[in-house]
């Protein structure tokens, strides 16, 4: 997903720096995954590594439709 730096700074800060997967599929069920990440860590696969999604191709780009991930639950979700 490519976002403007501003757009996903805003949703950065929404996830107050934390892993938003609620999918219950995944080992954490419907409780938020929580996972703490760091900024700089994007798309590192190492602690604190994170990536972003964007929800819906429909809805364009807004921090409301980019969902912060760790790498684990962004690694079982796509």
């Amino acid at each position: 997903m490519s976002s403007s730096e501003g757009v996903l700074r805003q949703a950065w800060d929404r996830a107050s720096g934390q892993c938003e997967c609620m999918r219950r599929t995944h080992k954490h069920f419907y409780a938020p995954c929580g996972r703490s990440l760091r900024w700089e860590k994007r798309g590192e696969a190492t602690p604190g590594g994170w990536q972003s999604h964007q929800r819906s191709v429909l809805d364009g780009e807004a921090a409301s439709n980019i969902e912060i991930l760790c790498l684990e639950c962004h690694d079982a979700t796509f």
